[in-house]
């Protein structure tokens, strides 16, 4: 309903000229940032023990599908560069696209501009990058790039008669842990989590995050009050930003004081943009420490802080 809204709006020209921006930008650089895409993977060059490659391999079992977010957000770019080390340490067979990974569409679809020819563009570029390659698994740590995948990208898999595997990290993470291929040390921590909206209300991802911070020995975990399908946003989805600069970092600070009121010394998340934004206002806020899903068993497992 809010995108069929939004692109009603479209249609009748009655929309933020912002919006043109990013479309435009999308049509030249194939990402959000508005940046050259060659410097997508500029994060793996600033880690010590990248390969020679950087993770561009010409083939693997797995394609690890970044996110505009990941790739170009400073506030979050050390994400991509711990969960590349983890599935290394692993022994995972995986490659990133590097500038050939084109942003999902997300930012346009959801803005009501899903028909535009540069979304079809990018769906079918990172479709045949993905076939390119032999991959048998996508792995996400976006779950917005996930939900697009999901709906967008599998039926043109499906179509083309190729069978494929779309996973999130906490998805990949439950899966690690319940073959016992990783080994967790005590943390004595208390812990709540938010749900990103794309991950629990549009994928249906709620057990596995929490299954994974429950496997860790020491965690106590508690709920938040807004929690699973009624967690609230973290302020940074659906094009806010876009609109408006001010009023993510508000509703930020909301979830931020709900998760203080647990008591909680942690608040972990599953999203690029939530960890960006919940960690932006926690950070003036004071009280609690945001992580992503992944740092909080790096933490666990001696992998890293």
């Amino acid at each position: 309903m809010r995108i069929a809204t939004r692109s009603h709006l479209m249609g009748c020209k009655n929309y933020p000229e912002n919006f043109n921006l990013v479309r435009e930008g999308m049509e030249k650089t194939h990402n959000v940032a508005n940046f050259p895409n060659e410097e997508r993977a500029m994060w793996a060059e600033f880690m010590d023990e990248a390969p020679d490659d950087f993770y561009q391999g010409d083939k693997a079992e797995v394609v690890y599908f970044v996110g505009c977010m990941a790739s170009f957000s400073p506030a979050v770019q050390d994400l991509p560069e711990k969960m590349a080390a983890f599935l290394e340490k692993q022994g995972v067979d995986f490659t990133i696209m590097g500038e050939e990974e084109y942003c999902c569409g997300y930012p346009l679809m959801v803005a009501g501009m899903g028909d535009e020819k540069v979304v079809e563009e990018m769906i079918e570029h990172n479709v045949g990058e993905v076939i390119k390659r032999g991959a048998k698994t996508v792995l996400f740590g976006c779950p917005s790039c996930l939900h697009t995948w999901r709906h967008e990208y599998k039926p043109r898999f499906d179509k083309r008669g190729y069978d494929i595997e779309l996973m999130h990290h906490t998805q990949f993470l439950k899966k690690l842990i319940d073959e016992s291929k990783i080994k967790l040390k005590n943390l004595d921590l208390k812990v709540t989590y938010h749900d990103p909206c794309d991950l629990g209300r549009n994928c249906g991802i709620f057990d596995e995050p929490r299954e994974v911070i429950r496997a860790i020995p020491g965690i106590e975990f508690v709920e938040m009050d807004n929690n699973r399908e009624f967690a609230l946003c973290c302020g940074g989805g659906g094009d806010l930003e876009i609109v408006d600069e001010k009023l993510p970092g508000e509703i930020a600070k909301v979830v931020v004081e709900e998760a203080k009121e647990t008591g909680a010394s942690v608040l972990v998340t599953a999203c690029q943009q939530c960890k960006r934004s919940l960690a932006g206002a926690a950070e003036k806020e004071g009280g609690i420490e945001v992580l992503d899903i992944l740092e909080l068993i790096n933490r666990a497992s001696n992998n890293s802080k």
